[in-house]
């Protein structure tokens, strides 16, 4: 059960105290309150995306009222995300390139050892990562080459991996670097098109014209 709160107000010139029950429903499942309550608590029994009419029918007094909102439900599980930047147009050719992976837990549930892959692409050598974690998280603080690793999450955790790696100076090619992550088992993700990030971008001095920022 969730609690879903709500306020009957009474517009202008209106004046007074409205009385009887709110009701909110996903057009499955009811919860109701008497005012002056505020709130009431709803068990909605089936994953998906809901949406919650709170409805107000009026008294002797004062008109019937409505409002809605979507929700999504989730059976239990947990939404794992990631994503994965360098802030770079273009890698510089001969010197050293770092990117930034962040893998979130979106909850509800805890997960533990969730798998983290970065197979490191053509192009990139001698890489070397570390990984830091709040929200009560976990992770292995460093390691070299691919990333291969497990993390433990609490529902609302991240864990945050710097991968740093040479880029090769010739042939100027596109590098495209991919992460993913991975539920462990019997662990659901409601979610899989949040579980990988790509980083796509040519080896180069320049960006559309103009000298890259971040090179030498």
């Amino acid at each position: 059960s969730v609690t879903v709160a709500f306020a009957v107000s009474v517009q202008a010139p209106g004046a007074g105290v409205p009385s009887g029950t709110v009701i909110v429903s996903d057009g499955i499942d009811v919860c109701q309150a008497t005012l002056p309550a505020t709130s009431c608590q709803i068990s909605i029994k089936t994953a998906g995306n809901r949406t919650l009419t709170v409805s107000y029918p009026g008294d002797a007094d004062f008109d019937p009222s409505s409002a809605v909102t979507t929700q999504q439900v989730l059976d239990g599980g947990a939404d794992l995300s990631v994503t994965k930047l360098n802030d770079r147009c273009v890698l510089p050719g001969g010197n050293r390139t770092v990117y930034r992976i962040e893998v979130s837990n979106l909850g509800p549930d805890v997960v533990t050892n969730a798998r983290v892959t970065d197979v490191i692409p053509a192009g990139l050598s001698n890489a070397a990562w570390t990984c830091t974690a709040t929200g009560g998280g976990s992770c292995v603080a460093s390691g070299t080459g691919n990333i291969d690793t497990l993390v433990n999450l609490p529902s609302g955790a991240t864990a945050v991996f710097s991968l740093s790696a040479d880029v090769q100076r010739a042939p100027e090619i596109v590098v495209s670097n991919t992460v993913t992550v991975q539920a462990p088992t019997g662990v659901t993700d409601p979610q899989l098109g949040n579980n990988a990030s790509t980083d796509g971008d040519p080896i180069g001095l320049y960006c559309d014209g103009m000298e890259d920022p971040f090179s030498d």
